[in-house]
């Protein structure tokens, strides 16, 4: 029997089953504030980081491709949330430029500690986790990268589809919830007999 979800590439553009997979870690209301509060300044320091080592172009790329995959996740939500990356990133690459990598660094590391802690504070317990989402080497890869780089936008959906101000998602992410939970439990405790 697997021991992975096996959710296969399409999880990326998913944005159903990545606020599902978010929801299922993240239950309290104010666990899901405080990791969109402290998300969007670890956004900033990697923003800061990037301008420290990259080319100017190749930023400019990356920005690029992390605003048209949020679009193509979720295109109304995802060009606003494009429009404030933006706004962020000038000001990361732009205005900022004495930021260095230590202090991004700091920064980095302060928010992952309040998110942490949150868990412990609001949730009562550590991150509760998934199963392996795939077997595949590059879909952990990918995965890490996914859950780094593009936190505040699906943290930013998780927190609206909690106000309820996005209802198609909801239900869309309410189906994706409940396949997440039958499998997880599958891989578990085994397959119920029908």
């Amino acid at each position: 029997m697997s021991k992975s979800l096996n959710l296969g590439f399409s999880y990326f553009i998913d944005s159903a089953l990545q606020t599902a997979t978010k929801r299922f870690s993240h239950k309290k209301l104010w666990n899901v504030v405080l990791h969109v509060v402290t998300s969007w300044p670890m956004a900033w320091a990697m923003l800061c980081i990037g301008r420290n080592f990259l080319p100017i172009s190749l930023q400019f790329f990356l920005i690029i491709v992390k605003c048209l995959l949020c679009i193509t996740q979720e295109p109304p939500i995802g060009f606003v949330y494009s429009i404030f990356y933006n706004i962020v990133a000038y000001y990361a690459v732009y205005i900022h430029t004495s930021v260095t990598t230590f202090q991004a660094g700091i920064v980095i590391s302060i928010c992952l500690a309040f998110q942490f802690l949150s868990h412990l504070l609001l949730e009562g317990e550590t991150p509760q986790r998934l199963p392996t989402k795939e077997d595949n080497l590059l879909f952990q890869v990918m995965d890490l990268a996914n859950e780094f780089f593009l936190a505040p936008f699906h943290f930013s959906l998780t927190l609206l589809i909690r106000f309820d101000f996005l209802p198609i998602l909801r239900w869309r992410s309410d189906a994706a919830l409940h396949k997440l939970i039958t499998s997880t439990q599958e891989i578990k405790y085994g397959k119920k007999s029908p």
